[in-house]
């Protein structure tokens, strides 16, 4: 992978975490039409600890070779 690559994928991650953050925002009010705000709250904590639990699994994935 060359350096250009290394940067248009750290961009293009960037982008990913971007846009599931503005889908989160998006469906905040939908969210709270049926729930409180703190089941709302609960709901994205526990929507974030799944994605970091699986995340751990991912780190298992090897990483780019230098």
């Amino acid at each position: 992978m060359t350096g250009e690559q290394a940067e248009n994928y750290i961009r293009k991650r960037a982008e990913v975490e971007q846009s599931v953050m503005q889908l989160r925002l998006k469906y905040m009010p939908a969210y709270r039409k049926v729930l409180s705000g703190r089941e709302t709250a609960l709901f994205y904590q526990l929507d974030w600890r799944l994605g970091l639990a699986i995340d751990v699994e991912l780190v298992q994935v090897p990483l780019i070779n230098q």
